[in-house]
């Protein structure tokens, strides 16, 4: 049983799209609402698209860049909260919450795209050359 919740939680990792379409296809079946389905299947697929652009870093390069990555959602944060608080003098914790998490899936899914599109490429490359 553990190995094959291991599995789905590998592949899960792997392909955070598939998340994505899953939620919302779960979502959009229970609330009818594509606007909400939509952003509902973000906020759940955001912490898979982190841990697959992590995990793709560690096996791409064998090197934990955690830290880097952490550094970078505090500096979105900051981006967010700065962002919000010119358009309007008050700050809401739900539009800093969606904005901040909205920005993150933005960026790893664009670097989960550019990270698979890099290893492939390398894989074949190096299976070239040998």
């Amino acid at each position: 049983m553990t190995n094959v919740a291991v599995f789905f939680l590998g592949v899960f990792l792997c392909v955070p799209l598939l998340v994505y379409v899953i939620l919302f296809s779960l979502i959009k079946g229970l609330i009818r609402n594509h606007k909400r389905s939509v952003k509902f299947a973000v906020y759940g697929t955001t912490p898979f698209a982190f841990g697959a652009v992590y995990f793709s870093i560690l096996s791409i390069w064998n090197v934990s860049l955690l830290w880097l990555m952490l550094i970078g959602m505090a500096i979105m944060g900051i981006s967010v909260v700065s962002y919000l608080w010119r358009q309007d003098a008050d700050l809401h914790w739900s539009k800093i919450v969606a904005g901040f998490w909205g920005l993150n899936f933005v960026l790893f899914m664009c670097c989960h795209a550019l990270l698979v599109t890099y290893g492939v490429s390398r894989e074949v490359f190096l299976a070239i050359v040998r």
